[in-house]
């Protein structure tokens, strides 16, 4: 990113804010993003302005201390119990290290892993905290000892490679013993298609891998809550209206899905939603876009077919020929 002179001398005023060099380069493009954007002001707005949105992921200046803080009050709230946090790529750091908890995380391809920290010598001087370095997650792959093993992942039953190595991510994690967990597809000519670190010393490579892709369900919720539900799109400054608007949106698309479930849903409506869009070939399971996008349309035909006024018809919400006729009018 080139900037001019007097404004990378301004910033440099802050470098000494920051510990690490890469989190004082996210501050640089996220600062200059923000006086050069001129519409929405979001992370991926002020990526956009200083036209590093396709260099630099919004999850970059994502917060780990807020994650850790997050797993934290999670453990608080359930003792007794086995936390176990997930995160893509951009999550790892120290600040994950909580008590009573463990971390897994998708490994960077540049990741330097190390060694096991070698037992003490008895002799003086300060003990190592790492072992040999084993290199990036290619490295290691090339020297792993692979085996095949059945996983479930995304709704389905697949037969993997995996590797396992205990390790230690010192640059993220420090001397926290880990395992460094490598998914090869039966098909695939690469190293290895899955990188994952972990602390969690007890699962096995299967539910480790079976864990980080359950975690995908909950991007495409978090995703769906924003474009479908508007969740986060109030400007509160109430702290209570703050605490409460978010979980309220989603607790919303939890109730469509459940109302989808037990009244709205019909083995014709994704052959329906094919017929329209005959570009998805695949669709086999109705989207949340569905499901809301009837209710909606029940909701018209309530509003337009009730028997007499202030009394709904109790059969309607199951009729979906009805509710469709009530939209189209």
């Amino acid at each position: 990113m080139i900037l001019p002179v007097s404004w990378a001398a301004v910033l440099e005023m802050f470098r000494p804010a920051f510990r690490r060099r890469g989190t004082f380069t996210v501050f640089t493009v996220l600062a200059t993003g923000m006086v050069t954007q001129i519409g929405r002001r979001s992370v991926v707005g002020m990526l956009s302005g200083a036209r590093m949105a396709a260099v630099i992921s919004f999850h970059a200046a994502s917060p780990v201390e807020l994650a850790g803080e997050l797993l934290g009050l999670v453990a608080a709230e359930f003792p007794g119990r086995g936390v176990h946090g997930v995160g893509d790529a951009a999550y790892h750091g120290k600040p994950l290290l909580v008590p009573q908890t463990t971390w897994t995380t998708r490994l960077p391809a540049n990741a330097v892993l190390y060694g096991l920290a070698p037992p003490r010598t008895g002799r003086r001087g300060r003990p190592a905290l790492k072992g040999a370095k084993l290199g990036k997650p290619a490295a290691v792959a090339g020297a792993a000892g692979w085996s095949r093993v059945t996983v479930v992942r995304y709704g389905r039953t697949e037969s993997v490679f995996l590797a396992e190595v205990p390790c230690i991510w010192y640059g993220s994690f420090g001397n926290a013993v880990g395992r460094c967990v490598l998914v090869r597809e039966e098909d695939s000519a690469r190293a290895y298609d899955l990188a994952l670190f972990t602390i969690d010393a007890a699962a096995t490579t299967a539910q480790l891998v079976q864990r980080y892709a359950v975690r995908w369900s909950i991007e495409p919720s978090n995703a769906m809550g924003k474009q479908q539900m508007g969740v986060g799109q109030a400007r509160n400054r109430v702290p209570k209206a703050v605490e409460r608007t978010v979980p309220f949106g989603m607790l919303m698309q939890s109730m469509v899905i459940l109302w989808y479930a037990l009244h709205g849903y019909h083995p014709n409506d994704v052959l329906a939603r094919r017929l329209a869009e005959p570009w998805y070939e695949s669709k086999t399971e109705p989207s949340f876009e569905d499901m809301i996008a009837k209710l909606r349309k029940t909701l018209i035909a309530a509003r337009f077919s009730a028997v007499r006024p202030g009394h709904i018809d109790p059969e309607l919400l199951r009729d979906y020929a009805l509710a469709c006729t009530a939209a189209a009018a």
